[in-house]
């Protein structure tokens, strides 16, 4: 079997646009949130945090509502959810390691954890696309879009485990998200407040 050695430069220059777009989002979801009448924020101080005996990823943003409880946001940009063409159902996924920490920090810290999904187009990605026609498989012609939410402890429950050659994913279905917003919503409201 031959493997495919990856390019690192062109797999350093993809990180950074996805990082980009990632803190663009991020920055999108705070002046929504706060457009909404929360006050929001990204979380400050390093990404790691005491978890018990161990160092976690902390979420994203920190939110509170008008009525005083706080919770934590983990923002997620997808351009378009995955099919998952055997079970039929739309998806995205999340490095494990990323997911049980932020389980393990809403835990350890009694603080709600919720993943804000945002998905930009309802096109199939061309991958979906050739995969569908190799396995001769239905493809729906559109796929859910627009922003998403789910709290990361009943996700937790619900999750099943990809283990690729890109890494060990926790993947998620998007009938267990609560659908929020269209995706130009979304936008448009973020816009509106500095």
């Amino acid at each position: 079997m031959t493997e495919t050695l990856r390019d690192p430069v062109a797999d350093r220059e993809t990180f950074r646009k996805q990082l980009a777009q990632g803190e663009y989002i991020e920055e999108c979801a705070v002046r929504w949130l706060k457009a909404r009448g929360s006050h929001a924020r990204k979380a400050e101080g390093p990404v790691m945090t005491t978890c018990g005996p161990r160092q976690a990823r902390r979420p994203d943003i920190v939110v509170m509502p008008k009525d005083g409880r706080m919770y934590w946001l983990e923002s997620k940009f997808e351009a378009t959810l995955s099919y998952h063409l055997r079970s039929e159902a739309f998806g995205f996924s999340i490095g494990r390691d990323k997911f049980k920490d932020y389980v393990d920090v809403s835990e350890y810290h009694g603080v709600p954890t919720f993943i804000l999904l945002v998905v930009g187009s309802d096109t199939p990605p061309e991958s979906d696309r050739e995969q569908s026609k190799l396995l001769d498989l239905w493809l729906p012609e559109t796929y859910p879009w627009g922003v998403f939410t789910a709290d990361v402890k009943r996700l937790a429950s619900r999750q099943r485990f990809e283990d690729t050659l890109a890494g060990d994913w926790a993947w998620f279905d998007i009938a267990d998200f609560h659908y929020i917003c269209d995706f130009d919503t979304f936008m448009e409201a973020s816009r509106e407040v500095d």
